[in-house]
């Protein structure tokens, strides 16, 4: 986020698609790391996967975008950053379909 801060504010469009294929990319790589290694894991067990790793993003940043220097309040949060984490259980569920389906 630091190397692409400067377009927050001068370029905002270009700044979250920069940030959602960040999340997405790193979603696809782990989650394809991971079912090397468990290849028998269950679509569902991606999905709860991706979503504890939704909520542990949250969970990280809400204290630093609700108090100084950002201030955003609850809402703005889960409207601007927050729903972004929501990729997180959908890469993953739908990469255990795919493992499961090739099973």
């Amino acid at each position: 986020a630091e190397a692409v801060e400067p377009l927050r504010d001068d370029h905002r469009g270009c700044f979250e698609s920069v940030m959602a294929v960040t999340v997405a990319a790193a979603c696809t790589a782990v989650i394809v790391r991971y079912l090397i290694g468990h290849p028998e894991t269950s679509p569902a067990r991606c999905a709860a996967i991706g979503l504890v790793w939704a909520a542990m993003s949250i969970v990280f940043d809400l204290p630093l975008m609700l108090t100084e220097p950002v201030n955003m309040s609850l809402g703005e949060y889960m409207a601007d950053i927050g729903l972004t984490y929501a990729i997180y259980p959908l890469i993953a569920l739908g990469a255990g379909v795919l493992a499961a389906r090739a099973r």
